[in-house]
């Protein structure tokens, strides 16, 4: 048997095999992809709107 048959059995019997593994997997999987994007997508939005959020400029109008 080859490395990638051996390592394709593996992650198969580890994650696939069973029905509830396999959904908690995709549950997981998700998750972190959620929390990853939307890190990422919110420095993106901060860095492109520095200067003009609420919290910035509120400063400058505060008597």
């Amino acid at each position: 048997m080859s490395g990638a048959a051996s390592l394709n059995r593996t992650i198969y019997n580890t994650f696939f095999k069973r029905n509830s593994v396999f959904v908690g997997t995709i549950l997981v999987s998700a998750y972190a992809f959620q929390l990853s994007f939307d890190g990422i997508v919110n420095r993106w939005y901060a860095n492109r709107n520095k200067g003009k959020s609420f919290e910035e400029v509120i400063g400058r109008f505060q008597q």
